[in-house]
């Protein structure tokens, strides 16, 4: 979730308002998953940029399915 590997190739004028809001889904993220692992699955980036991976039956802290 850091945005590290598209941030160069946004126009300068933009990077601020682009790091301020992943500043504030960072900051979302960190109060919404408590658990660590929880948490450091979303920062996790992937190639759709949804963050983390879940497991075949795996379920939310709640017990829903993903």
């Amino acid at each position: 979730m850091t945005g590290g590997s598209s941030l160069p190739t946004l126009p300068p004028a933009r990077l601020p308002a682009v790091r301020a809001e992943l500043g504030l889904l960072r900051e979302a993220v960190d109060r919404k998953f408590a658990d660590p692992a929880r948490r450091a699955l979303v920062h996790t980036a992937d190639s759709q940029g949804i963050g983390g991976r879940h497991l075949t039956g795996e379920r939310t802290p709640r017990g829903e399915p993903w």
